[in-house]
């Protein structure tokens, strides 16, 4: 069993496809983890020549990867269109503001565009499996869930 999570662009599916920003492995320890390593690096072996970074990780990681980077870029999101609201009542422009933050290398301007909030397939989704995840490991309040023991 591995885990192989993909990180297609609403609009990008095949652009992603042939051309991801990274792979992410998860797999188990030993001699198996070793050889599911191989078979995905000979699948992959195309993107993996022209530079695309592999990370290989265990399976609880590898599991969280997708819906905590979707959770994160809903984050950037809601936190834009809040910075909008204060913007309006400010007299302030958020599009001038978003640029000036975006210009922060630890920020970056992708995903700060102010506007109804967020939809599509992935992001809300993964938000709800995040927050279930966080539950079922009994952390939930960590993202502002139930507050339950840890088992």
């Amino acid at each position: 069993l591995v885990w192989n999570p993909e990180f297609l662009r609403e609009g990008f599916a095949v652009q992603d496809t042939v051309a991801p920003d990274r792979f992410v492995y998860g797999v188990p320890a030993g001699e198996v983890g070793a050889r599911a390593v191989a078979v995905l690096d000979e699948v992959y072996a195309q993107a993996l020549a022209a530079g695309t970074p592999r990370l290989v990780v265990d399976l609880p990681t590898s599991e969280l990867v997708k819906i905590s980077a979707n959770a994160f870029l809903a984050t950037k999101i809601s936190f834009i269109n809040a910075m909008a609201e204060i913007a309006e009542v400010a007299g302030a422009d958020v599009t001038a503001l978003a640029d000036a933050i975006g210009h922060d290398d630890r920020i970056g301007r992708k995903f700060l565009n102010a506007g109804l909030g967020f939809g599509g397939g992935c992001l809300p989704k993964d938000i709800r499996a995040f927050q279930a995840r966080a539950d079922e490991l009994g952390v939930g309040r960590s993202l502002g869930g139930p507050r339950r023991r840890a088992r």
